[in-house]
């Protein structure tokens, strides 16, 4: 005997899987040809960021801050990102610092592999990801400097000049409210 809820339940089900693959396909089928005026891969935020030189389209924009307490100081977390012009490729910049407690992030840290760093300077990475071909990348910054200037309320201006475990050079310059 046939129980036709559930079979009304597998056929809604088996056109609703259908009709969801269908749209991943069909958005996928124009795909090849990005421009930066309608860079639907990675999503963009207002604004530009500077890294390593070139102007790029602000993807990631996050700080994040944990009030220290029991000794500690206040960890401020940046993490930056932007989008070439042809949506082709995501280039992060990620750095932690910390402060003493209650104060501000402005001013100049040397920035330090996670292992040699003290109080006072800036640990990160640089991160690289490409569609095409597809390929992933993430390396420790263990060299240079940051200087931050809090300009208000998550408000910052950031200059990162820095080098890499590998040898890669790395710059940022960004003004943006997070």
């Amino acid at each position: 005997m046939i129980n036709w809820k559930t079979f009304d339940s597998m056929r809604i089900f088996s056109m609703m899987l259908f009709l969801g693959a269908s749209l991943i396909f069909v958005s996928c089928g124009s795909d090849d040809e990005a421009s930066s005026a309608d860079c639907t891969i990675f999503v963009t935020l207002d604004g530009d960021v500077e890294i390593n030189g070139d102007e790029l389209q602000l993807s990631i924009a996050q700080s994040i801050v944990s009030a220290g307490g029991g000794g500690f100081g206040d960890m401020y977390l940046f993490q930056i990102g932007g989008v070439s012009n042809d949506c082709n490729e995501l280039l992060s910049v990620n750095f932690t610092l910390m402060v003493p407690t209650g104060m501000s992030p402005t001013g100049t840290y040397d920035i330090r592999s996670f292992f040699d760093a003290d109080d006072d300077d800036a640990t990160g990475s640089f991160g690289r990801q490409s569609l095409d071909p597809v390929s992933q990348s993430s390396v420790d910054m263990n060299s240079g400097s940051v200087s931050i200037t809090e300009n208000g309320a998550n408000n910052f201006t950031i200059d990162l000049n820095a080098g890499t475990a590998t040898g890669e050079d790395v710059s940022l310059n960004i003004t943006h409210q997070f």
